[in-house]
């Protein structure tokens, strides 16, 4: 049900996300299982051998579809949401200090050279960067409605983390590595316990934390 409800949803599982899953799903209610603990990965074969179970499912190639055909960018859905929105404010009570929102955002070491005057007629225009091909980190960040934000995180891409790489940032600041310098799943959760120990948010203390669809936000049980 939860495969068929997140593809109908336009977020559909991957053969390694459903491996994931069912790690997680095991590890969660303590069911004894012979699975990858270091890659934290269910085998491929029990995905394969569970499919062939389940007649109801198959693997598909999605089509590439825009967000604003998914989600009918229009009027009266944006309307739909603020309503929601101002519904969940009125009946929580969210101060404005405990209203978040986050976003990642990916920052590269090569910067964009400015416009500079050139003979005209000049077919190429070049400028000397730090290297043609940078690596992106990239960046997650919670401010609140007056302005403060929790410690952001940053992800480097690297397989090892090393303290010395976020000398100088902001106070608090989380660092973590992966291969490709993007978020994932897991790298998200990370960052939602060091929201939560740094907003304090508890059942009496509650925050909103306003996110985008972006699948490291939505494939996690």
């Amino acid at each position: 049900k939860y495969i068929i409800d997140m593809e109908s949803s336009f977020y559909g599982l991957s053969i390694r996300d459903i491996q994931k899953e069912v790690y997680c799903y095991c590890e969660k209610n303590k069911i004894c299982n012979p699975f990858n603990n270091e890659k934290k990965l269910s085998g491929r074969d029990f995905v394969e051998g569970f499919l062939r179970r389940q007649d109801i499912l198959s693997i598909r190639k999605p089509e590439a579809v825009s967000l604003n055909r998914v989600f009918g960018l229009n009027k009266a859905a944006v309307m739909r949401y603020f309503n929601y929105l101002e519904k969940l404010l009125d009946d929580h009570a969210f101060s404005p200090q405990n209203i978040y929102n986050c976003d990642e955002s990916g920052i590269s070491c090569v910067h964009k050279p400015n416009k500079v005057v050139s003979r005209k007629g000049k077919r190429v225009v070049a400028s000397v960067t730090s290297g043609e091909r940078g690596q992106t980190t990239t960046v997650l960040l919670a401010m609140n409605a007056v302005d403060r934000y929790a410690p952001p995180m940053m992800i480097f891409k690297r397989k090892r983390m090393k303290e010395s790489l976020v000398d100088h940032a902001p106070p608090g600041i989380l660092g973590k590595c992966s291969e490709i310098g993007w978020i994932d799943t897991e790298l998200f959760m990370d960052f939602i316990k060091h929201f939560v120990q740094h907003t304090h948010s508890s059942p009496t203390n509650k925050i909103l934390l306003i996110l985008d669809g972006h699948k490291s936000h939505t494939k996690n049980i």
